[in-house]
């Protein structure tokens, strides 16, 4: 089937707000003004594998492994919300967090382009708060054991989680792995098809039958 002729392309999306980027999978996709249609799962699992969080100052630690670490420790009816709660940032990455509280417009851009994403896979907007929690919790596990250099005392090392965090993050996998485990994750949690990769580590807060 022949491409679409560039100029044709942006005659048809000229009233859409910003530009659009290419993604692995071939898509455009405008952040500022996204459509379900052009969201692929594919591209979201690839680029978070591939793009480190804390600005890559915790090294080799992806957005994707800190979303496979969410949505196995949450509760199973909360556990795709986990896998995806960081989702936007595979079109719009990340700004660490001291500094994006201060850029408005890019945080009300992500929660559109999320409730998107929520809308394309079936999911309520509202994050759960059981996710809210252990993603601000699980941010001293990260910061105590990636990030060892911290310049000042950890006042809240009691809200750490009890947790192996390596094995709960997949640490020192590489990206193609991490990527191929979040494609797994994903089809386990929406189709119950394949093998769940979870099934590895059980989940410490909610023991299997709970």
């Amino acid at each position: 089937m022949p491409k679409q002729l560039f100029q044709d392309y942006m005659a048809l999306n000229k009233n859409r707000k910003g530009d659009f980027i290419i993604t692995k999978y071939g898509h455009a996709v405008w952040p500022l003004d996204p459509n379900p249609e052009e969201i692929d799962i594919k591209d979201i699992a690839y680029a978070l594998a591939f793009q480190n969080r804390y600005a890559g100052h915790a090294g080799l630690y992806s957005v994707a492994q800190h979303s496979l670490a969410i949505s196995r420790l949450t509760r199973p009816e909360n556990a795709l919300w986990g896998l995806l709660h960081d989702a936007e940032e595979a079109y719009l990455p990340d700004i660490p967090s001291p500094v994006k509280r201060f850029i408005s417009e890019y945080k009300t851009a992500g929660k559109k382009l999320h409730a998107v994403i929520c809308q394309k896979f079936g999911m309520a907007v509202e994050e759960p708060a059981e996710i809210l929690e252990l993603d601000q919790r699980i941010v001293v596990n990260e910061m105590t054991e990636l990030m060892p250099e911290f310049p000042f005392e950890f006042e809240f090392k009691d809200k750490a989680l009890s947790i192996d965090f390596a094995a709960a993050a997949y640490l020192n996998y590489n990206p193609y792995r991490v990527w191929k485990i979040f494609l797994d994750r994903f089809q386990w949690l929406t189709t119950g098809e394949g093998k769940d990769p979870a099934n590895k580590y059980p989940n410490p807060f909610y023991p299997e039958g709970e």
